[in-house]
């Protein structure tokens, strides 16, 4: 336990998980790209910094979702990345 401890305070970065809802679609997370997914269902990791980010989806050049969050000092995240029909009704 002290180990984890101690390492947490040398590198105090978090990480988030994203699940994508959306096929078809580009993540971004803190302005990184996280890759393009064809299929649902398979979780995103990446370790980010502490503070304010973005989780930006985008389909076809078109963004979909835009989302801020904040991830705190060695904290862990699990964000939904998805498609809103309403405010996007194109497939």
């Amino acid at each position: 336990m002290a180990g984890w401890v101690a390492a947490k305070a040398v590198n105090p970065s978090g990480v988030v998980v994203v699940h994508v809802t959306a096929p078809d679609v580009e993540v971004f997370v803190a302005g990184r790209r996280l890759g393009g997914v064809r299929e649902v269902g398979r979780p995103i990791e990446c370790e980010l910094p502490p503070g304010e980010h973005r989780l930006v989806t985008t389909r076809r050049g078109e963004v979909i979702q835009d989302e801020a969050f904040r991830l705190g000092p060695g904290g862990d995240l699990v964000l939904t990345a998805w498609w809103d029909r309403l405010r996007n009704p194109r497939p």
